[in-house]
């Protein structure tokens, strides 16, 4: 693959939990916006019109791991979303962040970026002179796992500078990942 095109991406994705809670992805995503909103009003991330996120299927730890198809991103990104007129660049560059994570079997690439730099191949830069995006290693933290119990949740968001992309990249799976223990019963009883 030589290029990403973000349009072969899951804009739409629904998770229906064994209770009947049903997350309609799209409309999740579409909801953060005045909170992500409200972090940058508040000066804890930097203000963007525009925002992007990508997202592996939620699974229990025991189930096969499918980091083995870290240069397929058709087979690896479960979802994408975001908005603004940049949300597709922002989208490319959040998938592009989870291809080291994934390839290298790092938590996070803000630990890449600290720890093992030398984990980032295959360089890109956001956008080529012509506009498209292409395949490789977008080097910069925002990409991370999100271990709640036995629930693995992998994601990226790209918008922001890396070290608030990480953060928020972690909020966006919590909440997520907090629907879905609580809709598939997976925390132990009291």
């Amino acid at each position: 693959m030589a290029l990403l095109n973000v349009t072969d991406l899951p804009f739409k994705r629904i998770c229906t939990c064994t209770d009947g809670t049903v997350i309609n992805m799209e409309k999740f995503i579409e909801d953060l916006r005045p909170a992500v909103d409200a972090l940058a009003v508040a000066g804890l991330i930097k203000a963007s019109e525009s925002f992007g996120f990508a997202m592996a299927a939620p699974r229990l730890e025991v189930q096969p791991d499918f980091r083995y198809a870290w240069d397929n991103p058709l087979e690896f990104i479960w979802f994408v979303g975001g908005w603004g007129p940049e949300r597709d660049r922002y989208i490319a560059n959040a998938v592009r962040k989870l291809r080291p994570m994934f390839r290298q079997g790092e938590i996070s690439t803000l630990e890449m970026r600290f720890f093992a730099p030398e984990g980032f191949v295959d360089k890109v830069d956001s956008v080529d002179e012509d506009g498209n995006f292409p395949w490789g290693d977008f080097p910069w933290g925002g990409a991370v796992s999100c271990v709640l119990g036995s629930l693995l949740l992998e994601g990226a968001t790209s918008c922001l500078k890396e070290t608030e992309d990480d953060p928020v990249s972690h909020l966006i799976l919590g909440l997520v990942g907090s629907k879905i223990i609580i809709g598939d019963g997976l925390l132990p009883d009291d």
